[in-house]
């Protein structure tokens, strides 16, 4: 097979693969953990929804670093990202997604991947929050993606629903109604890892991942043809509440 050949069996296998992909499946498991943690009446009958809620969260976070790089280099790329390691991601992660650079081009030809942007409404405060959301998610998948190690390998965690107070010299500095603890292992040394939050930020976090992840795959699989696409975009609502969830709590603990 020669050069061109190879490059358009290449072609035809990405498009193929954006063709099948469902990323629906995973709004779909997001409206579920949301509903129960909703519905549910006892803090204890929520609390193991809460590992639900995180671990979907920086699973989709994976997910979506992975195919945006995959769309954002040479075709001839597109597998290397695919497979990438984890160490790998991460740095990639670290070297793009807090990029200004990447961080537009990512925006403007993918998550809002239409050429005449004046239609989209609001465009200028959707791409800020859109950016604001990037940042924050990459520090949560930068400082917890071990936590996937310890949910995926034994199930080594817990949650805890209700009220979590964080606080400095007797001022508290954060209020958070979730916490994870999980075990983790660095340099033959184990450690006992805790991780407080507002569930519902992570939960609206997770709901941008999706339609982004969503409209990109629209966006490429759109490329050439003169077919109309439409592109949804998540928004924060209650923005007095929003604000009044932002921050996350970290603590470790050497037990061993």
């Amino acid at each position: 097979m020669n050069k061109q050949g190879k490059g358009d069996f290449l072609k035809r296998e990405i498009i193929s693969y954006f063709e099948d992909i469902n990323f629906e499946y995973w709004a779909k498991r997001l409206s579920h953990i949301s509903l129960k943690l909703r519905k549910l009446k006892t803090n204890k009958a929520r609390s193991p929804y809460l590992i639900d809620c995180y671990s979907v969260y920086l699973q989709l976070l994976e997910i979506f670093f992975i195919n945006i790089l995959s769309l954002s280099f040479e075709e001839k790329n597109f597998f290397r990202y695919l497979f990438i390691s984890n160490v790998k991601l991460r740095k990639c992660v670290e070297d793009n997604f807090l990029s200004l650079s990447f961080q537009r081009r990512m925006m403007e030809d993918y998550v809002f991947g239409i050429k005449d942007k004046h239609k989209i409404k609001e465009y200028n405060k959707l791409y800020t929050e859109h950016i604001k959301i990037i940042k924050e998610c990459v520090k949560d998948y930068l400082e917890d993606y071990d936590f996937l190690n310890a949910y995926k390998h034994g199930f080594r965690a817990k949650a805890l629903f209700g009220n979590m107070k964080v606080g400095v010299g007797g001022y508290q500095i954060f209020q958070g109604d979730s916490q994870i603890t999980y075990y983790s292992q660095k340099d033959n040394h184990i450690l006992k890892c805790n991780i407080i939050f507002s569930h519902k930020r992570i939960l609206v976090k997770s709901f941008f991942i999706v339609e982004m992840l969503k409209n990109a795959q629209k966006v490429f699989l759109a490329q050439g043809e003169k077919k109309r696409i439409t592109l949804n975009h998540h928004y924060i609502k209650g923005v007095d509440d929003w604000k009044k969830s932002f921050g996350t709590a970290r603590f470790k603990t050497e037990i061993l």
